[in-house]
């Protein structure tokens, strides 16, 4: 059996092809400087609450959706967004309110989503209602409760109860 010059040639251009492009898939990841730039800007610019990404550690505090209102001038409302699938909780950190606010309850609302979806933030919660005057801060920390200084973000929130134990919010801060 003779093969003709014209299949060697059709198949050695077909191999060749194969190679190039085999080859142009395999990549060198560290190497790869303008992905590595354009996630920690887009982690600069939108501030998640991933603050680490390829092991740089990120100088920006998460942004959070926050309600935090007094209702009907008699019961304080906390909200805060966040994803315990990330291992990160928000947590009341301070006792400094024993006395002046009684806290009534608290726990974390899963959000409404289409069966399936995972990683998608729900909402912490607390309610307080004032148990004589005086002014009180209540500190909230955004951490994982399984490692040493993982706070990403606190929010403080200075609160005012009146004799006859109307509330009013003096101050939020957030870092």
């Amino acid at each position: 059996m003779k093969i003709s010059p014209k299949f060697l040639l059709v198949a050695g251009l077909v191999l060749v092809v194969a190679l190039a492009v085999g080859v142009s898939g395999c990549t060198d990841p560290s190497n790869n400087t303008t992905n590595n730039t354009t996630n920690n800007t887009t982690n600069t610019t939108n501030n998640t609450t991933n603050n680490t990404t390829n092991n740089t550690t990120n100088n920006t505090t998460p942004d959070f959706d926050t309600n935090i209102t007094v209702v009907d001038n008699k019961t304080l409302s906390v909200k805060i967004e966040g994803n315990p699938t990330t291992g990160y909780t928000w947590n009341l950190t301070n006792t400094t309110v024993v006395g002046v606010l009684n806290e009534t309850s608290s726990g974390f609302t899963e959000p409404t989503t289409e069966p399936g979806m995972t990683g998608v933030p729900g909402t912490f919660y607390w309610t307080f209602d004032g148990v004589r005057d005086g002014t009180t801060k209540l500190t909230f920390e955004y951490a994982r409760s399984f490692e040493a200084n993982s706070t990403i973000a606190t929010i403080q929130v200075e609160v005012q109860v009146n004799s006859d134990r109307t509330m009013k919010i003096l101050n939020i801060t957030e870092s």
